[in-house]
């Protein structure tokens, strides 16, 4: 199959999850033997190169595709420039045209119907059950009218549309759309990359290591996790790694300061992606503090590396944690819960063993590609597939 992979943000140059997630997903179809392309919207020079099997070509015109940058993500700006500048240019032909979350679904369903192609959307999860915790209530209202009918649309128009969380995907559903046009795909692991036989502790702490690699954006919740940190260090002497960047950022390292936890915190930044099993390698436990969440890349990495996982229920994360791979928890009982499992050697080894098996039989991203294959070629055609 030709397969062509949609999404406003360069998945070679930027590190989120829906970046990596799209990575992950071209990567593993190209190893199962089909020809695939990435086209995002440049960020830097607009230009193409292969990448581990995979085809990507960052888009722009004038400039103006590289104006609309923003660090914490995807803008408004960068979908409402991306799609026209992404239509006009794109003439080549393919099975499947895959768009990620809205705009990028938009283009799929466009592109598909001009060359007679298969139309699949992937919406990555959605903050519609928490907006009001996230805006204020005019802006909330809007964002949430907007998924709310961006999101059935899309279903209506497209051959699939696959969640990558189940809450999202029974709302669409409840919102009208047909269930047989409905797919639930969790996230995968490449438990290869994410191996801890394959890593090394390095000891350069002497107190346990709490890591939790966030966006650092209000949903991401990581305000709760350092409002957590007083109460924990009351108990326990440990270190909290903070891997990420964005919006949030500089509030966050005041907050630290306020609450006096400076020698305990460390903001790491943005890491490469192909680094981040060094850095879970030297941790005890991972945190993941979301307010709203789907199935979380970056937990599920935790626990492909054997690491004791410590989340929100926050819907997609209650979808995956079961009570024997990990800990489900909320805001206000975030810091007794790390505590309690920091001070519980045998339950970490416990869960983290657990949770490696459970993300080996159910989130490889070879079985997840597999999955999504299987969907394609069940969307195809005769007189298409070739």
């Amino acid at each position: 199959m030709k397969i062509l992979q949609i999404y406003d943000l360069d998945p070679l140059h930027r590190i989120g999850g829906i970046e990596v997630a799209i990575y992950e997903l071209s990567r593993h179809l190209a190893l199962l033997g089909h020809e695939v392309t990435v086209i995002s919207g440049a960020d830097g020079m607009a230009g193409e190169e292969i990448r581990e099997g995979v085809r990507f070509i960052n888009i722009d015109r004038s400039g103006i595709v590289r104006a609309t940058r923003s660090l914490p993500g995807l803008s408004l700006a960068r979908q409402a420039v991306f799609l026209p500048v992404l239509i006009s240019m794109q003439k080549e032909k393919y099975d499947i045209y895959h768009g990620h979350v809205y705009t990028s679904g938009i283009a799929a369903n466009i592109l598909a119907r001009r060359h007679h192609g298969i139309a699949v959307n992937t919406i990555h999860g959605s903050y519609y059950p928490a907006w009001y915790q996230l805006a204020d209530p005019l802006t909330a209202a809007l964002y949430r009218m907007g998924e709310k009918n961006l999101a059935p649309y899309l279903a209506r128009i497209c051959d699939l549309q696959i969640h990558a969380c189940h809450y999202f995907a029974e709302q669409v559903i409840k919102w009208g759309s047909q269930p047989d046009k409905i797919r639930v795909i969790l996230n995968g692991v490449d438990t290869n990359r994410f191996d801890p036989s394959k890593m090394r502790k390095e000891e350069k702490f002497e107190c346990p290591v709490i890591i939790t690699a966030r966006r650092l954006v209000k949903k991401n919740g990581v305000d709760s996790l350092l409002r957590a940190m007083p109460h924990i260090l009351d108990n326990i002497e440990c270190k909290l790694l903070i891997i990420g960047d964005g919006p949030e950022r500089s509030d966050l390292i005041h907050l630290v300061e306020k609450l006096g936890i400076t020698n305990n915190v460390d903001f790491l930044g943005a890491i490469p992606h192909n680094d981040i099993p060094r850095y879970l390698a030297l941790a005890d436990i991972a945190v993941v503090p979301s307010i709203v969440e789907a199935s979380s890349l970056f937990m599920l990495e935790s626990m492909a590396m054997g690491k004791p996982v410590v989340a929100t229920g926050a819907w997609g994360l209650a979808e995956i944690i079961n009570g024997t791979n990990g800990v489900l928890t909320d805001a206000k009982h975030l810091a007794d819960a790390i505590i309690g499992l920091l001070c519980d050697e045998q339950r970490q080894k416990e869960l983290g063993e657990n949770a490696r098996q459970y993300v080996i039989e159910n989130h490889t991203w070879e079985n997840i590609a597999k999955r999504i294959e299987l969907e394609y070629l069940r969307l195809l055609k005769p007189p298409q597939f070739h």
